[in-house]
């Protein structure tokens, strides 16, 4: 999911009256007959510091709000990308496991990426173990996932949170085995209505 964007069109820029300028390449003998035409005006350069006062009152915040700790929580989770379960994992984690802070590994799919044993992300979760000393993993899988949608055409839904269900199990097992003495829970996101449901799984 690292975006190699070579031999791709770049897109479209959006300006304030609605137009769209096109990032199509002008050779330099282009470019020379535009300016010098006329039909190109070069930017004026920012002041001193006028960039950076811009900069720093465009990311201030409140007093705290973006505060910074040293302090590790040692918990970390791992849970799917998808937008619509994203904001209820976190207060879920939060408020009914309590944990006040944890380490995030979010990608498609979840917990799946160790089942499948995908080396870079592997490697991320081993790094978050060593270097934040993590005694605490929360895994959790969802319903109508895109991702298990996908791997599994043509599969029910039923027949598909087997799957999840498989996977969840196999790669709390696998976690561990490599890391021993860990506490590890695993919960599955079921959707009741306009509701999301975490039910912990043994």
């Amino acid at each position: 999911m690292e975006g190699l964007f070579s031999g791709m069109e770049p897109l479209p820029e959006k300006v304030s009256s609605g137009e769209v300028i096109s990032h199509k390449a002008l050779s330099a003998k282009e470019q020379s007959n535009k300016i010098f035409s006329g039909e190109v005006q070069t930017a004026r350069r920012p002041a001193s510091g006028e960039l950076q006062g811009k900069s720093a009152s465009a990311h201030k915040g409140v007093p705290g709000e973006f505060a910074f700790s040293e302090d590790l929580s040692r918990n970390a989770a791992i849970f799917c990308s998808d937008e619509r379960f994203i904001d209820a994992s976190i207060t879920f984690l939060k408020n009914s496991l309590k944990l006040k802070k944890f380490d995030l590994i979010v990608t498609a799919g979840g917990p799946a990426f160790i089942t499948a044993d995908v080396p870079a992300l592997m490697g991320n979760l081993k790094i978050l173990k060593e270097e934040h000393d993590i005694s605490t993993i929360v895994l959790i899988s969802h319903e109508d996932c895109k991702y298990y949608c996908r791997k599994y055409v043509n599969t029910g839904r039923s027949e598909i949170l087997k799957y999840q269900q498989k996977d969840l199990q196999n790669a709390k097992g696998k976690l561990l085995k490599l890391y021993p003495g860990i506490k590890l829970e695993i919960y599955f996101a079921r959707i009741a209505g306009k509701q999301i449901i975490f039910e912990k799984q043994s």
